[in-house]
């Protein structure tokens, strides 16, 4: 699809997602950093200040997960400092969590108290956990991974039969990417090495033992649909009414710049 002197993306004939292959040897450190400089720098505030509102999303994320099952065992891949733990916890779940962050995983159990265990997606192990689990979550982790055939055959079987698997990516067939793949592949980041859509997430879950039953693009951007700076020179009132139908019609048609997958494990993997 594109390439740099850094990178080269591939987009499968099969499923349709896209990876990225890195021609570095830079390896992102997932410390302390990430979650406070790096996240900043990007979000214009800490992951910690931000942990109110990435819970507000976590409390609707479980809204829709309730609808799917009324059990409560809960593994969070991926879980940072907890917010999504701290939704769940006050859905009725009894939420579980690991994280690659040895820092974020002790701030869980000293302020929030949930179990939490420091390791790597990609060292999940069964005998690591005295339960199977009723619903396992993976927020923005999906495309972090590299080896993904272990970490979703790993998944599947953590699942009891029935159970749920949510998880959140960006979303290659949203509005950015529509209107440029080379804009959009051009701010990947380097350690993104899938770029999912509906299409193969669809694809890709039903080969690894899952149905979906809903996709979800809960944010829409509604300057995304115009050239740079155009959105923002409009009226106010014009701009009020462009986003109930830019917003509305986003959602319909899944032009988020990421989705959320919601599917139920309906057999083994493999």
């Amino acid at each position: 699809l594109h390439r740099s002197s850094e990178y080269s993306f591939f987009k499968c004939s099969g499923c349709g997602l896209v990876n990225q292959v890195y021609f570095g040897n830079d390896e992102m450190d997932y410390n302390t950093d990430y979650f406070f400089e790096d996240y900043k720098k990007q979000y214009g505030r800490t992951y910690l200040e931000d942990f109110d509102s990435i819970k507000n999303q976590g409390l609707r994320r479980c809204s829709i997960i309730r609808r799917l099952t009324q059990k409560k065992h809960l593994l969070d891949i991926g879980c940072g400092y907890g917010p999504f733990l701290a939704a769940a916890g006050e859905r009725g779940f009894a939420p579980e969590g690991i994280d690659i962050s040895k820092n974020a995983v002790d701030w869980i159990k000293s302020k929030l108290g949930y179990p939490a265990t420091a390791v790597s997606v990609t060292d999940l192990d069964r005998a690591m956990f005295n339960q199977m689990f009723d619903v396992i979550t993976m927020w923005f982790v999906i495309e972090h991974l590299e080896d993904l055939q272990s970490v979703l055959t790993m998944v599947n079987s953590l699942l009891n039969p029935g159970g749920v698997l949510a998880l959140s990516t960006p979303n290659f067939e949203g509005i950015t990417g529509k209107r440029s793949v080379r804009r959009f592949l051009n701010t990947n980041p380097l350690d993104h090495h899938t770029i999912w859509s509906p299409y193969s997430a669809r694809r890709l879950l039903s080969k690894y033992g899952f149905k979906i039953k809903s996709v979800k693009c809960p944010v829409i951007h509604p300057d995304r649909f115009f050239q740079p700076g155009y959105y923002e020179k409009l009226p106010g009132s014009i701009q009020k009414i462009l986003e109930k139908i830019i917003t509305a019609v986003g959602k319909l048609l899944l032009l988020g710049d990421t989705f959320e997958v919601y599917a139920v494990k309906k057999k083994e993997a493999g």
